[in-house]
């Protein structure tokens, strides 16, 4: 009775995820027209009289989308909305999103997103093909987070190409994929490049420039394609191309005053540019590590562009100087660092109650809101710890405001530095609920199950077995809580084969670890960040290893030849790896399945499918244990 109760939990979890439906009627939609929009098919969103409908919209030029939302009223079981195509569009991607406390719900179709080619007359408008292929490349956005798919992109710049040949943007991607996948060689790849760098162009075009540009730069002639950059720049100085070069010039600045300048002429000339925030960030470091405090606070108040959190930023690290100096903070610096945070928490609420008169840019209005509420998160953050040390029970409501914003992006040393405060307030029950909640959010410590486990004792009086009960209990609430997470990320990847051979021989195929979870760890030996990962991969395969339901294997590619297998094994005995290796050095694994970057875990389900994928590395616990558990949601829940 047990396993058959288990079977319908797991038919209802997949039912639950993957057989959501979005409609578009018209399909051959063109610009003016209302777009009805039905949704149905995904058991998460049964309880919701309304969703929202997330659609980032590409036109025919700029390199960004716009991010813009819908509303979609349920009736019976599908939910109905419409919206106009602007001016100037071209492709369309869509995901299904709902708000909640802690997890938003969203559907992006496994990582797929729907799509919505834009026509004129009978065939796909100018570039649509195109924006299709740059969102399967994986260099779109953030917010964007679309599966990469290299295949995919060469038919759509096929596409492109069959509609409109002229298109040498679309060709020169083209020409770039199929060398990026070995399918064509390195003397085709040259003769097509240069046959391109010769095409004749529109010079008021920014798309053709760049793509004569980067043509050029490909075959060396790097002096020409400045020079038509620099040219197109100076007769239309607000374009991205503009934007771009004085981007370089700022990060090529060799002294504080050219850097300032340059920084200062760039805010003036870009307010509304998606780079202001790094930007800023490298402006006030460098104020702050030349200590021009005084004169950074003054440029600040005078750009109205200015980032709120820059003020609380430069009030933590003053505050951070003066404890490495063991300078005494008297009344009048803790004022002075309070009305730094301040006044960055006034300029952040007033932003956050603008929104809806504000240029979106690549956000919709509700990504908008939650990147305020972030960095509202943040402020409050630094103000909780600097009242913390100066008038510790006013810290508390910060904390608390701090962790509620930031939801699902909290981090343990947060709920650390919180736990401490309310322990030292004497306030042991509120103490416990925060330990609680970060075990329930994954965002615990060691130093929080130790708060945990202590406060839970000396409250409680509990031995150590009604201890380890209590504590399960709060594990099964956070199993509840990573699978809303997960369902979330789950993707669909199948379009892939591969053939891998072990350092000692051993060969891995695709049809060789059907009803297993496998973790391939893709790695190269000159990434320091893979590096690092090392002791959390050992650490992860001393746990699997007696494990026969997991298949744990460490995939190196992109080393262009770089070591002889004999001296690659020289190389795993140095970095001390103990877990299995093999080499792709034709790098065909990774291009199937869109990998831009490392190092990067791809999990895969019992059916050999891609489920899961990890980029980056933070610190070990954190890496095994997001691996762990979402291994645990592939065996026990999507079996």
């Amino acid at each position: 009775m047990k396993k058959l109760i288990f079977i319908l939990i797991t038919i209802l979890i997949g039912n639950e995820i993957f057989a959501s439906e979005l409609i578009f009627k018209p399909e051959k939609a063109k610009i003016g027209d209302t777009i009805n929009v039905i949704y149905s098919g995904n058991l998460r969103f049964d309880n919701k009289k309304s969703i929202d409908l997330v659609y980032y919209i590409f036109d025919e030029n700029s390199s960004f989308a716009k991010g813009y939302e819908a509303n979609l009223i349920k009736n019976n079981d599908k939910w109905f909305g419409k919206f106009v195509v602007p001016h100037n569009s071209a492709y369309i991607l869509f995901k299904i999103f709902v708000a909640q406390d802690n997890i938003d719900i969203i559907d992006n179709n496994l990582g797929n997103y729907w799509d919505l080619l834009i026509y004129e007359g009978d065939k796909p408008t100018r570039n649509a093909y195109l924006k299709s292929a740059l969102t399967r490349l994986g260099s779109i956005s953030s917010n964007i987070d679309r599966i990469p798919n290299f295949y995919e992109a060469i038919k759509s710049l096929e596409n492109e190409l069959a509609n409109y040949p002229d298109n040498i943007v679309a060709e020169l991607g083209l020409v770039t994929t199929l060398f990026d996948m070995k399918k064509i060689s390195n003397d085709e790849f040259n003769k097509r490049i240069k046959e391109i760098s010769k095409t004749k162009i529109n010079e008021s075009n920014e798309n053709d420039i760049r793509a004569i540009s980067k043509s050029l730069s490909a075959i060396n002639e790097k002096k020409k394609a400045e020079e038509l950059e620099q040219n197109f720049a100076a007769k239309f100085p607000n374009s991205s191309i503009a934007e771009d070069l004085m981007i370089n010039k700022i990060s090529n600045a060799d002294n504080f005053k050219d850097f300032s300048n340059f920084c200062l002429d760039f805010f003036e000339k870009f307010p509304n540019s998606i780079n202001n925030d790094r930007i800023f960030t490298a402006f006030s470091t460098a104020y702050l590590q030349q200590n021009k405090v005084d004169a950074l606070i003054n440029i600040l108040d005078s750009l109205p562009n200015s980032p709120a959190y820059i003020y609380s930023r430069i009030a933590k690290n003053l505050f951070e100087f003066y404890k490495k100096q063991n300078n005494i903070i008297n009344y009048e610096t803790k004022n002075y660092l309070l009305s730094l945070v301040n006044k960055a928490e006034e300029k952040s609420n007033n932003f956050k109650n603008n929104t809806q008169n504000q240029n979106f840019s690549i956000y919709s209005k509700g990504e908008l809101e939650d990147i305020i509420d972030v960095q509202i998160a943040t402020i409050y953050e630094i103000k909780a710890e600097l009242l913390k040390e100066f008038e510790p029970i006013n810290a508390v409501p910060y904390f608390e405001h701090s962790i509620e914003l930031y939801r699902n992006n909290v981090n343990s040393s947060i709920y650390e530095n919180f736990i401490s405060l309310l322990i030292s307030l004497g306030d042991s029950l509120k103490a416990l609920k925060n330990a609680e909640d970060a075990i329930i959010k994954n965002k615990s410590s060691e130093n929080i199950f130790e708060f945990h486990s202590d406060l839970s004792h000396r409250i409680y009086n509990l031995n150590d077995s009604t201890y380890l009960l209590k504590l399960d209990s709060v594990k099964q609430k956070r199993n509840l809580y990573l699978r809303e997470i997960f369902k979330n990320e789950l993707l669909k990847i199948d379009d892939f084969d591969f053939s891998l051979e072990i350092l000692d021989g051993t060969l891995v195929e695709k049809r060789d670890i059907k009803n297993k979870i496998s973790i391939f760890n893709f790695f190269s030996s000159w990434c320091e960040p893979c590096k690092a990962m090392i002791p959390a991969y050992n650490m992860l395969n001393d746990e699997l290893l007696e494990d026969e339901l997991v298949e744990l294997v460490a995939v190196n590619i992109w080393e262009n030849n770089r070591y002889t297998n004999e001296e690659f094994k020289k190389f795993i005995k140095q970095n001390d790896i103990l877990y299995p290796v093999a080499r792709d050095n034709f790098d065909v694994f990774p291009r199937q399945i869109g990998i831009t970057g490392l190092p990067t875990i791809a999990i895969l389900d019992k059916n050999s499918e891609i489920r899961f994928i990890i980029r980056g590395f933070s610190n070990n616990e954190s890496l095994i244990n997001d691996i762990l558990a979402r291994v645990d949601f592939l065996l026990n829940y999507l079996d």
